[in-house]
């Protein structure tokens, strides 16, 4: 599993924790933005994880952002206009 890629991460190193007097395998990660992270290797498999949160953030970033026009003087009278139809 060690040098293995998923998705943004590669798995550095393996560890053992002790969660709830479970024990779970540990990947260290490091991810492409330079960002390191300790997850469950499950989740790794399972491809529940990509990321170490960045991924997310970006994708949210892309979501949210409008078109730039919004501040133009003719966009609030375009907007008021379809408001009203």
């Amino acid at each position: 599993m060690i040098g293995d890629r998923f998705g943004r991460l590669i798995v550095v190193g393996l560890e053992c924790k002790v969660v709830n007097n479970k024990s779970h395998k540990m990947a260290n990660c490091l991810c492409d933005c330079g960002n390191s992270k300790l997850i469950r290797a499950s989740s790794l498999r399972d491809g529940d994880t990509r990321s170490c949160g960045c991924l997310a953030s970006e994708s949210a970033r892309i979501r949210l952002t409008t078109h730039g026009n919004s501040n133009h003087p003719l966009f609030r009278v375009w907007y008021d206009m379809n408001r009203r139809c």
